[in-house]
């Protein structure tokens, strides 16, 4: 029977310079047919951000392994009587080279033979150099290097020393070619003994003397300069028959010309007894810094410039290889599995309980370590007090067809289920095809649940309690989905990349899904197009055409299924000619069936706004589509982005309407915005019925203010309608990201309950098709991953979450032309909606980066967008009040106030005088009355610092409304 050996590789990501947490990537890969576990014996960063991992099996096979920077398995490649030893190294060309010791004799070689093995970027390989020299200690003496200009180094290195540490026969191997496999040159090496060209070894090594010396893959660093600091390790035989080993270690550094500058023997260290050194590594003073090991254990050592010591600490033991050692760009050393600062101070373990063995480039340390049995890889990138997680919640979603809580034969997991696990900190999954999840998690107790598609859904058990106390522990927690109600519930959402008049490119696409218990059947979308864009084209047939508004059949949509269709526009030429650029585009989808199944879901109103430009006039017309108002809503108008009236509904029936009339000036945006009955559910659209209307005035060159309507939310239809509005563009940067709303303000403000909607594009720029295109966007901490719905793209995707909030969206196979053969083909999105964490403090900064990969290359980043929350950030034009009654004068004093304000009547005597004081959101903070006196006056009492509107009444009739603020 054949067997399947695993090989697991973490990649670990660390941000920031305090007490941070780390994500994990935990992937397990195959090994096909092997017959004992793989050993990872070295790994290296490529060029593309991507990792190549080398290994073998003691049954004399060898593997490479091409891991991408999300660690998703880009290739495989299984070697036959040959083992890769050490890290690969890069090349310029996209490949690389490895050291590799043949199990088998053969025309080049003999058996345990090393070669110097060049591969291609896809792990095939070009050529190799066979090293002949024979002996006993051939395998532990090995180093390889690759410099820019195209020359290979590969070295075993044998030197003689007598008991004063004179050198008395160096036997070196060293030889250097090009990439293309010439013998071209000769050794210049940290003692500076150089041997003829023309493929000559030098001598054979002969131990009859005292000193062996060897380097370990650390022990050599190139400085900027070009020189090379080393560590070299003495091994002296000594006792009968020189069968006893001593050792003892050196600090060397020589300038590019191999000239020694620096050689200072252990005796001017302060090392104690045998000694051992790992790696160096230089350090941001110009010095450096060594680990290794005594009799005393395992210690760091500092050195200045001239190699002469600072200070040495000792550092947790390690077993097994020896530990790597690297400095991160913030000072910090990472050794091992520990973290230590500039002067050694020990500052936290990485919760690591393994051996390990690692690398440093630039701000990345890589790490190697054997883990109960299995390799790894561990990736730090600028980390410093991060912590790595290892315990795990596993688990399956499934439909639970017959509601008795137990996955059963006939019971299919579920794909795309969210998973949380909610504690200390908070971890998120997502199911696979078969229903399975798996996240790693930090020590701690948290409640595991899934998150529901619909309402449609119930869950058993609801959630559960675990603890993970111990490091490797594993949970398991599964998930049976119920049917609630049989019902479809049908989502939709609609985007562009880009709106222009030019070009080609603006393609809508209309993504849609079914979150219910059954199938959807006979589905239907319409599509209401903004009227200054013209159709060109369509994926699907249209059914029919009303005005600017088309009707798409898509037919029968399964439960958890989802699918989408596209349409071409371009601006109109009469627009594009006449009006900005930049003026916004609102296009809207509508899907169907959009009933709710629940029974009495919502008994309340519901308000829909639409707005009508009449010449020199906005006319927003207001309509109840449910049950009739109890009590009139609070609406407000804003004239760009300043909020200057507002005012009560009429108390409408079902069907009710009611028109508000706003003059327009030249030039400006207006919006409405009505606060829909408490309650409200967001299944069936925001808090906030709104529309706004640009350029209904325009100024006398015909231009108008853009800009307004996307700073503010344009949410309204629940999950039956989507809304994309965006300005028209000319030129634009290709890989960027932008959220709507863009926020209010230099600030980007927004409420601490607004949705934000993010759209990320991206263009193939290069000179060659790209065949995939990954996205990996890290979720903000005051964003909350669990309510992430995915929408429309330009292309089909899967996607995944992982994490405290990693999404991860990938194109596979999307054949992504580069914009000089197919510029409007070239380009790409997607987007998500996504929600704030509850009760986000005020002054929140949600800051969102994506990193955009095409095919192996190194990632593009996005542009940062930025939102702040908060609150009494909209203007407000105090100087406009509307007063109802043309006999009537109204006094407000003092205002802004801090302890009472006035508010006088001038030219009518009433009986009652009623004042009612609203905050921004509409909702009532105070009422007082008067009786046969001309003045009210409003003590601050409880109401909090802020701006209020107000609506005065005289004898029942309203009289006046106004602002006022609260200090």
């Amino acid at each position: 029977m054949k067997t399947i050996q695993l090989i697991k590789i973490l990649l670990l990501v660390i941000w920031g310079y305090g007490n941070t947490y780390g994500q994990i990537i935990d992937r397990t890969y195959e090994i096909p047919g092997a017959l004992d576990a793989p050993n990872v014996s070295g790994c290296n960063l490529v060029a593309d951000g991507s990792f190549i991992v080398a290994g073998f099996e003691t049954n004399a096979r060898g593997f490479l392994l091409k891991v991408d920077s999300i660690g998703d398995l880009v290739w495989r490649k299984m070697f036959v009587n040959k083992h890769l030893i050490g890290d690969p190294e890069p090349t310029n060309d996209g490949g690389f080279i490895a050291q590799t010791r043949a199990y088998s004799s053969s025309s080049m070689g003999l058996v345990g033979d090393f070669f110097l093995t060049k591969f291609d970027s896809l792990g095939n390989i070009e050529y190799e150099i066979v090293d002949s020299l024979q002996g006993v200690y051939k395998n532990i003496s090995t180093s390889i290097y690759y410099e820019k200009n195209n020359k290979v180094h590969l070295s075993y290195i044998y030197d003689e020393l007598d008991v004063n540490s004179n050198l008395v026969l160096s036997n070196k191997v060293h030889q250097y070619t090009t990439s293309s496999g010439g013998m071209i040159g000769s050794l210049i090496d940290t003692l500076a003994v150089t041997y003829p060209t023309g493929g000559s070894y030098g001598n054979t090594f002969n131990r009859a003397t005292n000193y062996l010396s060897w380097y370990f893959k650390d022990s050599k660093v190139l400085l900027n300069d070009g020189r090379i600091a080393s560590i070299v390790n003495f091994e002296r035989w000594l006792g009968s028959g020189g069968t006893t080993p001593v050792y003892n270690m050196a600090f060397c550094v020589v300038d590019s010309f191999g000239q020694i500058e620096t050689f200072k023997y252990q005796n001017y260290i302060p090392i104690v007894g045998d000694a051992i050194t790992y790696g160096i590594a230089e350090t941001g003073d110009g010095g450096f810094v060594m680990v290794g090991e005594n009799a005393q254990g395992n210690f760091l050592l500092k050195l200045d410039s001239d190699g002469d010591p600072i200070w040495m600490k000792p550092i947790a033991s390690h077993v097994g290889l020896p530990p790597r050692l690297g400095v991160l760009d913030n000072g910090n050393i990472v050794c091992g599995q520990n973290v230590y600062d500039y002067q050694g101070n020990y500052l936290n373990p990485l919760r690591l309980n393994v051996a390990q063995r690692g690398m440093h480039v630039g701000s990345k340390a890589v790490y190697l370590a054997k883990s109960n049995g299995v390799d790894s890889i561990r990736i730090f990138i600028d980390g410093t007090l991060g912590k790595i997680y290892l315990d795990t919640i596993v688990g399956n979603i499934y439909r639970d067809l017959n509601l008795d809580c137990s996955k059963n034969g006939l019971e299919e997991g579920m794909k795309g289920i969210k998973v949380q696990a909610i504690g200390n900190l908070n971890f998120i999954a997502m199911t696979d095809s078969l229903g399975n999840y798996s996240m790693l998690v930090d020590s701690g107790t948290y409640t595991v649940s899934a998150v529901l598609p619909s309402l449609y859904w119930g869950s058993c058990p609801p959630s559960m309690t675990v603890s993970t106390n111990a490091l490797h522990t594993t949970n398991v927690v599964n998930f049976g989905l119920q049917t609630l109600f049989e019902c479809p519930i049908m989502t939709v959402d609609i985007g562009a990349p880009f709106i222009r008049a030019t070009g080609g490119g603006s393609a809508y696409t209309i993504s849609y899904c079914n979150n219910g218990t059954v199938d959807a059947i006979n589905g239907t979308v319409e599509v209401e197009l903004d009227p200054n864009l013209n159709v060109l084209s369509t994926t699907i047939p249209i059914a029919s055409q009303v005005g600017n508004t088309y009707t798409f059949n898509i037919g029968n949509v399964a439960m958890n299924d989802c699918g989408s269709f596209r349409m071409q526009v371009v601006i109109d030429s009469s627009v594009a000619i006449s009006l900005p650029i930049s003026q916004t585009f609102c296009t809207q989808a509508h899907i169907y069936p959009d009933s709710i199944c629940i029974p009495n879901y919502w008994n309340g109103p519901i308000i829909e706004v639409d707005a009508t430009c009449l010449v020199d006039t906005v006319e927003f017309l207001l309509e109840n589509v449910g049950a009739p108002m109890i009590q009139s809503l609070q609406y407000y108008v804003y004239e760009d982005n300043v909020m200057f009236r507002t005012g009560n509904t009429t108390v409408l029936g079902n069907g009710g309407t009611e028109l508000i009339l706003e003059p327009a000036l030249p030039g400006k945006t207006y919006r409405i915005d009505v606060k829909q009955a408490p309650g409200f559910p967001p299944l069936l659209g925001d808090s906030m019925a709104t529309i706004a209307i640009e350029g209904c005035n325009p100024l006398p060159n015909g231009t108008f203010n853009t800009g307004f309507i996307t700073q503010f939310s344009n949410d309204n239809g629940g999950v039956f309608v989507a809304q994309d509005c965006q300005m028209g563009i000319a030129a634009y940067d290709p890989n960027d990201k932008a959220a709507q709303p863009e926020g209010y303000g230099s600030a980007n403000h927004i409420y601490d309950y607004t949705k934000l909607d993010y759209r990320i594009r991206f263009q193939n720029t290069g000179n060659d098709t790209a065949f995939v295109v990954v996205v990996r966007d890290t979720i903000s901490p005051f964003l909350d991953p669990a309510t992430i719905q995915m929408g429309a793209s330009s292309h089909p995707y899967t996607w995944n979450l992982s994490g405290q909030g990693v999404l991860e969206v990938t194109f596979n196979n999307i054949m992504l032309p580069d914009s000089n053969i197919n510029e409007p083909a070239s380009h790409g999105f997607f987007h998500y909606e996504i929600e704030q964490t509850t009760n986000n403090p005020i002054g929140s900064i949600i800051n969102n980066t994506a990193a955009i990969y095409f095919d192996f290359n190194p990632p593009i980043f996005t542009n940062t967008t930025t939102h702040t929350v908060g609150e009494n950030f909209v203007t407000i034009n105090l100087s406009i009040g509307e007063i109802y009654e043309e006999t009537v004068a109204i006094k407000v004093f003092p205002n802004p106030f801090s302890s009472v304000t006035t508010i006088q009547v001038e030219g009518e005597e009433y009986e009652c005088l009623k004042l009612r004081v609203f905050d921004v959101t509409g909702r009532l903070v105070t009422t007082t009355q008067v009786h046969f006196d001309n003045k009210i006056e409003l003590l601050k009492g409880n109401i909090q610092t802020g701006v209020y509107f107000y609506q005065l009444e005289g004898d029942g009739k309203l009289i006046n409304t106004g602002k006022i603020i609260a200090q």
